[in-house]
């Protein structure tokens, strides 16, 4: 059962840490490189996903940032993490960077560095998992967050449009 963020209970995290492991052994066992049409390793996977309070964007080079709501409003707990409101605006309070290393086939991993709420997203090992219809699957040993790339709208059906929330 799905709770907050669409994450995947707690109770099938050990057996997502095995194929976790699974895809970071073969990972790590790629040589990495470009495509010989030019094309860079991360390209396929370089764009904005997210889901409503959570997102993730990464680059051509694999660097990327994750962004978060910790639901949490600093003016009722001024202890990091929390969210800040500004009149209508909302500053996420979770924040953590990601270094994808390697890539094999429509798998990239890497590692979280720098998480500001370790009990949600803490820093070690992840991947992403490119899905059908502009999806991706963020994978790392405590959950699973489904996102939705920015054409997930014109390519999905639309039973699934709102899979990604508001």
């Amino acid at each position: 059962m799905k709770g907050k963020f669409g994450l995947v209970d707690k109770s099938r995290a050990l057996s997502h840490t095995i194929v976790l492991a699974s895809v970071l052994l073969i990972a790590c066992n790629s040589d990495g490189g470009g495509d010989s049409d030019g094309k860079g390793k991360f390209d396929d996977f370089a764009k904005a996903w997210a889901r409503h309070g959570f997102s993730l964007e990464i680059d051509s080079t694999g660097i990327g940032k994750v962004i978060w709501r910790v639901y949490e409003a600093c003016s009722e707990n001024p202890i990091p993490p929390c969210d800040q409101y500004t009149g209508t605006d909302i500053i996420p309070g979770g924040q953590a960077d990601i270094v994808f290393t390697s890539v094999e086939g429509t798998f990239i991993s890497g590692e979280i560095r720098g998480s500001s709420d370790s009990t949600f997203l803490p820093n070690g090992p992840v991947t992403l998992a490119l899905l059908p219809y502009d999806r991706a699957l963020l994978s790392y040993p405590l959950a699973e967050i489904e996102l939705c790339g920015p054409d997930f709208a014109e390519l999905t059906p639309e039973w699934m449009r709102n899979l990604c929330g508001a």
